[in-house]
């Protein structure tokens, strides 16, 4: 490996790669450059080493790539790893590859002194091993890279590293898929032709969103929400559905047709009654109905915003004693129609239409 340089390698690979700051967390998946000029200026008084789910993904997910000349062309020759080895060379720098997919995998880094770590889909990584990682690098000049897909907005990554980037010195880039070079123009007009909104703001834009579980996949919150003070008028209050549950919350929402030259649906308001809000407690369908029954009575928009009594009660239709209930407190619930599939896929292609 003698003679390789900082600059020798930008010459090899044709770019100058930037690999400054502490912490640095990216998304695209071609990173095999930025971790070869990372090793180039690891300091030499501590360990390097790569993390991915397991041995096998770090394999196809880099080595697989790094080490065919097809792809990295010279640099290839500087690269050494056999698939499933624990240690790889990389520009003459012994590397050590660790899996983690579960939390107990901390224990794996524990007494390390690491100068290089890098993290392949940190999103997958759990936080257990990050957080071990972090106080394993404790040379002068250490570094940590990552490279990952976004998750959830409530992600641990993005909640308590990457909004709080400032504070953790840590650089962040944000890619969408159009910055990738190595896709044809013909493959992101397929993607963007198969995904819509949340999978769309996730996959194409590089968002992070709450697209896991997502019941509606193209909700859109800038096309979709309204502030509720700039809620307009209500022609009419059409009805109020509920979901009902003993141990798990009952929740009830109340859709509404807007009074405008084009009318649109909205949720208008929301009502919810949770045991764990409420140190446990349970309450028995008579509470149930009454809370209910008071909330619909309240007020459900802005000052000034009139909001009719909702025409229909729709209920779940195995709820049989919460219907048994509301009827006895002067109340007609309709059975809703558990269908899921259908009616989810009824609103995907229907209703988003009317809200646009």
């Amino acid at each position: 490996m003698a003679g390789i340089t900082f600059d020798k390698l930008t010459r090899i690979v044709g770019k100058d790669p930037d690999v400054s700051g502490a912490q640095l967390v990216v998304q695209p998946l071609q990173a095999g450059i930025l971790v070869a000029a990372a090793v180039l200026r690891a300091p030499k008084t501590g360990g390097i080493i790569i993390v991915g789910r397991t041995l096998d993904t770090i394999n196809g997910n880099h080595f697989s790539l790094l080490t065919n000349p097809e792809i990295f062309g010279a640099l290839t020759k500087y690269i050494k790893y056999t698939p499933g080895a624990k240690t790889a060379t990389i520009l003459g720098r012994t590397v050590h590859l660790y899996g983690a997919n579960d939390a107990s995998s901390e224990t794996k880094i524990r007494g390390l002194t690491v100068s290089l770590a890098y993290v392949d889909e940190a999103t997958i990584i759990p936080e257990a091993f990050w957080d071990m990682l972090v106080t394993r690098l404790s040379v002068d000049g250490a570094r940590l890279l990552a490279t990952t897909n976004p998750g959830s907005k409530n992600h641990w990554l993005r909640k308590n590293w990457i909004l709080k980037a400032r504070e953790k010195n840590l650089v962040h880039f944000a890619f969408t898929m159009d910055d990738n070079p190595s896709l044809s123009a013909q493959f992101k007009t397929e993607m963007k032709a198969r995904y819509a909104g949340v999978f769309y703001l996730r996959f194409i834009e590089g968002q992070w969103t709450n697209a896991a579980g997502a019941v509606y996949s193209m909700w859109n919150e800038d096309r979709h929400l309204i502030n509720h003070e700039d809620l307009p008028p209500i022609a009419r209050t059409l009805a109020v559905g509920m979901d009902y549950g003993t141990t798990n919350t009952t929740a009830a929402l109340l859709l509404g047709l807007t009074d405008e030259p084009r009318p649109r649906l909205v949720f208008i308001d929301e009502w919810h009654y949770s045991a764990a809000e409420h140190h446990g407690e349970t309450i028995p369908d008579v509470e149930f109905s009454r809370l209910f029954r008071d909330w619909l009575k309240g007020k459900h928009g802005p000052e000034g915003v009139y909001i009719p009594p909702p025409e229909y009660v729709f209920l779940d239709p195995s709820a049989a004693s919460m219907r048994a209930q509301l009827h006895s407190d002067n109340l007609t619930p309709w059975a809703a129609d558990n269908a899921v599939r259908s009616t989810i896929g009824q609103w995907q292609h229907e209703v988003y239409a009317l809200v646009a």
